[in-house]
């Protein structure tokens, strides 16, 4: 009765999750709304026009992008709608990327930026400007944003925007778009979540051992283990075990261990999304028997059983959870 009461409790708890809390947008946002296009006579021009306008109506104005580019942009912003759940996700969600910026000056306009754009090699142009102009240290605010320009159906178009530190408009959307597709689980965000459970890790040893493992004692003949396999940076599959020795039965300390440790593996390594269809097939689930889950949107499976352990001859009972892709 007591282990049917305990598994009970994991079950209908697992997988409730708060979702995280998004960002706010900057004070100029990418706009959507369009205006007539200025006639640009080349490259220079074409930024020039554009500064001008988003300086002085930002809300107003759309930079001009190529067809690629936009295109690529819609298909980054659709997926993270769809496989992001709520995080910030996408080349323009945490910024400005006309201003390469988080935030700025109130009193930033087109006189008060020192806008100044220059002509470089291979159709690209260069706009210099202070996002922070009325500071006593306003050197270290000045941006540099470098735009790759070509000639679509007569009109010169953005076709790609460079930042420092080897940062681009396109590079961002397709590392995007390759990070959520990809189903497998990075280090990252697994060392992130043993540092959250306090767990000591093979971190110097990792790429050796070609797996990641962390432990740690959780209590009196309790303890919890993560293993990630294989690596060494991206793993195919998870294993969280919450093992009590010198039990016969399932016990409340290890249940409510397992269940703590479960929720915030799933939250912060597989999806930030509160799964109530997950929640609802752990309840109907026999969970003595072993569950074995499919995990559609984030395209894993999951299995959860217990079995007995030898516990240096003191005995034990175990629940395992593993996380595989499908």
């Amino acid at each position: 009765m007591l282990k049917l009461t305990l598994l009970t409790l994991f079950l209908f708890s697992s997988c409730a999750t708060q979702p995280p809390l998004v960002k706010p947008l900057t004070k100029k946002s990418l706009v959507k709304v369009k205006k007539p296009r200025r006639v640009s006579a080349n490259p220079k021009d074409l930024i020039t026009h554009f500064y001008e306008d988003y300086f002085t109506n930002p809300k107003e104005t759309e930079a001009p992008l190529s067809k690629a580019l936009a295109n690529l942009n819609q298909e980054t912003d659709q997926l993270c709608q769809q496989k992001a759940q709520g995080e910030v996700c996408g080349w323009n969600a945490n910024g400005d990327p006309y201003l390469d910026a988080q935030d700025f000056s109130d009193k930033l306009n087109l006189k008060t930026s020192q806008l100044k754009v220059e002509t470089l090699r291979g159709s690209r142009v260069k706009a210099r400007f202070n996002i922070f102009p009325d500071l006593a240290h306003k050197n270290q605010y000045q941006r540099e944003i470098t735009y790759r320009v070509i000639k679509e159906n007569g009109h010169w178009v953005i076709d790609d925007i460079f930042y420092p530190n080897n940062r681009s408009a396109r590079k961002s959307m397709l590392e995007t778009q390759r990070s959520l597709q990809d189903k497998s689980f990075s280090l990252p965000k697994i060392l992130a979540f043993s540092k959250s459970e306090k767990l000591k890790t093979n971190i110097k040893s990792i790429k050796k051992d070609v797996s990641f493992n962390s432990y740690k004692v959780a209590g009196k003949n309790l303890n919890l283990s993560l293993k990630a396999f294989p690596g060494p940076e991206r793993f195919n599959q998870l294993s969280l075990s919450c093992d009590h020795c010198g039990i016969s039965e399932i016990s409340l300390d290890q249940t409510l261990l397992c269940q703590s440790s479960f929720k915030g593996l799933y939250r912060k390594v597989v999806s930030t999304k509160n799964n109530d269809e997950l929640s609802t097939l752990f309840k109907q689930a026999r969970f003595e028997e072993g569950i074995k889950i499919s995990l559609p949107e984030a395209g894993h499976e999951m299995r959860i059983e217990t079995s007995p352990l030898k516990c240096d001859g003191l005995g034990g009972q175990q629940i395992r959870i593993d996380i595989f892709i499908n």
